[in-house]
């Protein structure tokens, strides 16, 4: 038979800091930072594989993003906005991935394991059309976009060493997108804004 388990964390942060320059507008910048952690293990025996395997798979990622931005503000309620906004991103981190894979040869158990260390940077520019804000009190809110409209370059510095421990391979991948979506990149944080009067 088969058997299983999976294991998810993660972790983000990414507050914004707004100066309000008139009662609509504001100029601003986002500092974020996650982390994230994949954990899988799938067992499968001899009487239903032939080569029963025990494998491993773990993969960390870490990133810290730099985000500017125009923001315009439209009052919908008393504590609640309409907030469209233009951003540019830049965002840099490292993926860790490892897998562990035992499994039945001629001459017994066998262990080989893979490992990858990934640099990876992303620069991005769009608008975000569909963006609320919620401001329980003045000046500090809770923000939500409900997806963008963006184009982005994604590079990435792979090192690999193989199953052969003697062999490691290098790649280079830059991967250049446009994207549009609605309810396919929510993003929640919070908001702090500068400002002498509430728009």
């Amino acid at each position: 038979g088969n058997t299983s388990t999976n294991k998810y964390n993660i972790f983000d942060i990414s507050p914004n800091f707004n100066y309000m320059f008139n009662e609509k507008w504001a100029i601003g910048i986002g500092l974020g930072y996650g982390t994230s952690k994949t954990q899988d293990n799938s067992i499968s025996d001899a009487v239903n594989n032939a080569l029963g395997t025990d494998q491993n798979y773990e993969s960390k990622y870490n990133t810290f993003t730099v985000r500017p931005a125009v923001t315009y503000f439209v009052r919908l309620h008393e504590k609640f906005y309409y907030t469209p906004q233009l951003f540019f991103g830049y965002s840099s981190g490292s993926n860790k991935y490892y897998h562990l894979r035992d499994y039945v040869s001629c001459s017994g158990w066998t262990s080989e394991a893979m490992y990858t260390d990934a640099d990876v940077s992303d620069i991005s520019f769009g608008v975000s059309p569909l963006s609320f804000e919620f401001r329980p009190i003045p000046k500090i809110g809770f923000n939500i976009a409900l997806g963008n409209l963006s184009y982005s370059i994604n590079k990435t510095d792979n090192e690999t060493t193989g199953y052969d421990t003697n062999t490691t391979t290098k790649e280079k991948v830059t991967d250049k997108s446009f994207h549009f979506g609605v309810f396919t990149s929510n993003r929640l944080s919070f908001r702090f804004s500068f400002l002498t009067d509430e728009p």
